[in-house]
């Protein structure tokens, strides 16, 4: 899982883009929000969690033109950067399988 944190951020700091630590992925099971966490940002020390065939999880980061950091609304829902940049999330699905990965959200 380090190396999905350490290419996120290397991606978007190759592009001028910040990446937000408040909100990440997670496992998918037989509930839908299952440890570990997939931190869009390399952890400082560990992280390196072995993939097994069969495992699903979500890769969720949020890229910030600004400021990383988000505060939320009084609505306790909405989250803006502290300096009212632009952001994009997106997310993936991803299958672990016998010859590596697939992703299970991708469109035609």
């Amino acid at each position: 899982l380090r190396a999905i944190g350490e290419a996120i951020k290397s991606h978007a700091e190759a592009k001028g883009f910040s990446v937000n630590a408040d909100f990440h992925g997670h496992f998918i099971g037989e509930e839908m929000h299952l440890p570990p966490v997939v931190s869009p940002l390399p952890p400082s020390r560990g992280g390196d969690i072995p993939l097994r065939k069969g495992q699903i999880f979500t890769i969720e980061p949020i890229l910030t033109e600004g400021s990383p950091y988000l505060r939320t609304w009084s609505d306790g829902w909405t989250c803006v950067t502290r300096d009212n940049g632009f952001t994009a999330q997106w997310e993936h699905t991803v299958l672990i399988t016998a010859d590596g990965a697939e992703i299970l959200t991708v469109v035609d």
